[in-house]
């Protein structure tokens, strides 16, 4: 009897392990190595909305994607909170390299202000700085201000009360207009949006009457009669980038503050792929085409590899930390 017994739970024993799920076999794993990456396409997360100047740098770059990271990249526009809604997002994505993130000036800032649900330089890698780029005061052509003179001369007699738009709350040319707003004594009303695109077309419908913008949004608009640039908030020479011809535009004093423009990607990925994705975005920053085509959109490459380019935000943070300070 006990050996008819044995044999039946055997049998059964096995007619379970037939029809078992394969619960045992090793689970797939979640990130990527680099002994065949890539081997589908990209996708570069951009945290503001398209025309803007994140938005123009990685367009111009996706027609080098494959040549420089192996596989084509496509772009993912999620705009909100100067770029933390993208980038609190991005924490979600598998940590594969598949994916890249923007990185600006303002989720630095916020990150400094405390304003993020996790602190980037824990969890981000930021592999390259692509560009920076001045901040710049603008009006529209038919503006009754001529001259930041004329501007500073009607905000301090208070004879209207006067609208500046910015990229978004406690965005870099949020910051920027603030600080004018404090050295020169004036106050005007700030009216924040979800990216440099929609601020201007603030300004052009005249919901504002001026705004705070990054270079690269307006300088073609400066020049073909769109805009106009009254000032600089960024201690640099602004240059018509047809002629390299010094444009004169005047730099506001004691504002010294501009918009810098890079790529991240998760800590967590794998070493080897972070420096293939390194490497890639080297290329492109230093392929003539894409120079070419940045300084026709009114950027200049500024490149900087992922050690100057964490050492630059490091050095940043600090030093807004001390500008806020003082605000």
């Amino acid at each position: 009897m006990k050996k008819t017994i044995s044999i039946v739970l055997l049998a059964l024993l096995a007619a379970v392990s037939l029809f078992a799920a394969p619960a045992a076999e090793t689970p797939a794993k979640t990130t990527a190595t680099a002994e065949a990456f890539p081997t589908k396409e990209l996708t570069f997360l951009c945290g503001y909305g398209a025309g803007g100047s994140s938005d123009v740098m990685v367009r111009l770059m996706q027609p080098y994607a494959e040549k420089y990271f192996g596989k084509t990249m496509v772009i993912e526009n999620m705009g909100g909170a100067g770029g933390s809604t993208a980038l609190t997002s991005f924490r979600t994505r598998t940590a594969d390299g598949y994916t890249m993130s923007s990185f600006n000036t303002t989720p630095l800032l916020k990150n400094v202000m405390g304003q993020t649900d996790y602190d980037y330089f824990k969890e981000l890698e930021f592999i390259g700085c692509v560009v920076t780029i001045p901040i710049v005061i603008v009006v529209r052509p038919d503006s009754q201000f001529k001259t930041i003179d004329d501007l500073l001369a009607a905000a301090k007699a208070k004879t209207e009360d006067l609208i500046i738009a910015n990229a978004g709350a406690n965005s870099i040319t949020d910051l920027a207009a603030r600080l004018w707003m404090k050295k020169a004594g004036i106050k005007l009303t700030s009216m924040p949006f979800n990216g440099g695109a929609d601020a201007l077309t603030a300004l052009l419908n005249s919901t504002a009457d001026l705004e705070v913008a990054s270079l690269s949004e307006v300088l073609t608009k400066h020049l073909d009669g769109s805009v106009r640039i009254l000032a600089s908030c960024t201690n640099t020479a602004i240059l018509d980038p047809s002629t390299g011809k010094d444009l004169g535009i005047p730099v506001l004093e004691g504002c010294d503050v501009k918009v810098i423009q890079g790529v991240a990607v998760h800590k967590a990925t794998d070493e080897a792929i972070k420096q293939i994705l390194e490497k890639g975005l080297m290329g492109i920053c230093t392929d003539p085409g894409y120079v070419a085509d940045m300084k026709k959109a009114g950027y200049d490459i500024d490149y900087m590899n992922r050690v100057d380019f964490t050492n630059y935000l490091t050095s940043s943070a600090a030093d807004f930390s001390e500008l806020l300070k003082s605000l």
